[in-house]
């Protein structure tokens, strides 16, 4: 019992760090777009003191109310939100946009801001998650009666589904662990990570061409490479989207990983279980196989040649915008980067059904006999 509080009250500890840590990234990227309404400058009246530890994250920070005089000669007193302005402070260069008041400067780190909180977010996530289990272990509510599954929802039908599978072709983890890395495996897990590098790389690409001043009409001081790019993905869209792929491709890498250990532990049986048509399972098997590595061979022309053709493409617009900073020429070759890196996951990891089924059919001779003999079963 005293394990399982000490353990309950380092994940509450945990938690409470994630938190205070993504109050202090929101803090520090928040701010207006790179185009404001208005610009002027800023001397602090009066301020109010949160910190070192408050619910903006960590660190003295002030919400300050400022005196501000805009380019056009307006003047106004206007509350700046904690962690813009400090006591004292006169002359300082500010903007508005909407109704965010903030100090003026580059503006990349509101670019970063996706990124840094779904970094952030997914701590503090898991944590939660971490802590609430642990409370739970903590208290040890008696189980009450197993709620049947209705499968009324998306997931509930794919539970139910799972369920039925594992009923009637059992598989341990033993049975998955014994299956041999298949390139289809491989390239979901790689293709997990590509995404993952995405949500990486797309938010810190743009930081050169935002390294720049606020102002009415935002010109970036290397234009160059938003005319690199293939396609101007916003970085909040590229985090977004980036972390549903890779979740999902490591899904379905793990489901992957099972239907290959149901296929090495049942054989042809389990391959023909849901095949049309009439004769025995090898022939109808067979005729499968037949029909799929012909779409195969025809997927992997359309798709490898559409790959490749985007990586020259994207290479070929980055090097004819790329000049300046190193910084810069990898901004510019961004796309051509992560499309290369694509085009390799794809061909390294090509695998036809058929093979990949005789593979699977020949893991284990010692107990399940030959490829032959399984066909036969």
């Amino acid at each position: 019992m005293a394990g399982r509080a000490l353990r309950a009250l380092l994940w509450g500890a945990g938690f409470v760090l994630a938190l205070l840590t993504l109050a202090t990234v929101s803090r520090m990227t928040a701010g207006g777009g790179p185009e404001a309404d208005r610009f002027g400058s800023a001397s602090v009246l009066a301020c109010v003191h949160h910190g070192p530890v408050s619910a903006y994250g960590f660190g003295d920070v002030y919400g300050c109310v400022a005196e501000v005089r805009w380019g056009d000669g307006d003047v106004e007193r206007a509350e700046f939100a904690p962690g813009v302005l400090t006591p004292g402070e006169e002359d300082v260069p500010v903007y508005r946009d909407g109704s965010v008041y903030g100090r003026d400067g580059a503006v990349w780190p509101v670019v970063l801001r996706p990124l840094a909180l779904a970094v952030a977010g997914a701590a503090a996530a898991v944590l939660g998650a971490g802590t609430a289990y642990a409370l739970v272990r903590v208290a040890r509510p008696v189980p009450g009666p197993p709620q049947p599954e209705t499968g009324r929802t998306r997931a509930g039908q794919q539970r139910l589904a799972g369920r039925r599978a594992q009923r009637d072709w059992p598989v341990t983890p033993a049975d998955r662990a014994a299956v041999p890395l298949l390139r289809r495996v491989l390239r979901l897990r790689l293709l997990s990570a590509w995404c993952a590098l995405v949500v990486l790389v797309v938010p810190l690409s743009m930081v050169p061409r935002f390294d720049a001043p606020r102002a009415p009409r935002f010109v970036s001081p290397w234009p160059q490479i938003a005319r690199a790019r293939l396609a101007d993905l916003p970085p909040g869209a590229a985090v977004v989207l980036g972390t549903i792929l890779a979740v999902l491709f490591a899904t379905m890498a793990g489901a992957a990983r099972t239907d290959a250990a149901r296929i090495v532990r049942h054989g042809a049986a389990y391959l023909a279980r849901d095949l049309p048509g009439k004769g025995s399972g090898e022939a109808k098997l067979r005729r499968a196989l037949d029909g799929r590595d012909r779409a195969h061979r025809i997927g992997t022309a359309v798709t490898g040649s559409v790959l490749v053709a985007l990586a020259v493409w994207a290479a070929f617009r980055g090097f004819g915008a790329a000049s300046g900073p190193f910084a810069v020429w990898l901004a510019c070759l961004t796309d051509a980067i992560l499309l290369t890196l694509l085009a390799a996951i794809f061909f390294a990891t090509l695998e036809s059904p058929s093979r990949r089924i005789d593979r699977l059919l020949g893991t284990d001779v010692s107990t399940k006999g030959t490829k032959g003999d399984l066909l036969a079963s």
